[in-house]
């Protein structure tokens, strides 16, 4: 159930989603013992609120197939970072693998959503 556009539960999903990317990232580097500095909470922080804004902005100006399909292709992200820290993938390098590989699989479902949301723009707008 996606909110309506411009609506002010957008604020709580950004919020939601900003703490459980934070959460996600954190506990994968509590999984592999890197030691938690000021650094890396805040770079988490920003990089959690930042894959937030994305979903969040897009849709409260009502690009609901860009949200759907990037919130669900950032899950994906998180599953494979949670996937390369628990498995042992990277011997030595799983904490600096799995937060890479997450970037990659976002930036590459921001591209994807992008891709979609125009798409879906053209059909709607050639049904019209």
């Amino acid at each position: 159930m996606i909110p309506e556009k411009k609506s002010k539960y957008w604020y709580f999903i950004l919020f939601c989603y900003t703490i459980i990317v934070f959460i996600g990232i954190i506990v994968t580097r509590i999984i592999v013992n890197t030691q938690l500095s000021f650094q890396l909470v805040l770079g988490s922080i920003i990089l959690a609120l930042i894959s937030g804004l994305i979903p969040s902005i897009a849709g409260f100006w009502g690009r609901r197939v860009f949200y759907s399909v990037f919130t669900c292709i950032n899950i994906a992200a998180l599953f494979y970072m949670f996937y390369v820290v628990t498995m042992n993938t990277s011997p030595g390098w799983g904490d600096l693998t799995s937060i890479i590989g997450y970037l990659f699989i976002v930036i590459l479902g921001f591209i994807i959503a992008l891709v979609s949301e125009i798409v879906y723009f053209f059909l709607k707008k050639k049904t019209n």
